[in-house]
């Protein structure tokens, strides 16, 4: 991984940005979804894909690691209405105990300001 070759010139929060959480979330995740709705939507492509996403702006400095995995497989869950039973906490707070809807929110709305900030430069 390029970001663990150049670890001694980045940021502490961005050396811990491996993909090491969302991948724990998404196997944890999955065992709770019906299969059929799991392979049926891109659950997991899009998550990555917001988690990569996160690199090109500041929101890896801003926010932990463990709440932008959360915060990418809270926002493609969503995307495709998939969703996850309900228990006497809330997924993403058994996922990561320190996460709040606040945390996520933050998350959500600095990926979306830079999808922004990208459509407006084309």
């Amino acid at each position: 991984m390029i970001s663990g070759q150049l670890s001694p010139s980045l940021h502490p929060s961005v050396q811990n940005m491996r993909p090491k959480y969302l991948l724990h979330y998404l196997l944890s995740v999955k065992s709770l979804v019906n299969r059929h709705a799991w392979s049926r939507t891109p659950v997991a492509e899009t998550s990555w894909a917001l988690l990569r996403d996160c690199y090109h702006g500041d929101m890896c400095i801003l926010h932990t690691p463990q709440h932008i995995a959360v915060a990418a497989l809270y926002l493609a869950l969503n995307s495709y209405g998939v969703e996850l039973p309900v228990g006497e906490k809330e997924w993403w707070q058994v996922l990561c105990e320190d996460v709040t809807k606040a945390d996520i929110n933050a998350v959500i709305s600095d990926l979306l300001r830079l999808y922004d900030m990208e459509a407006k430069c084309i």
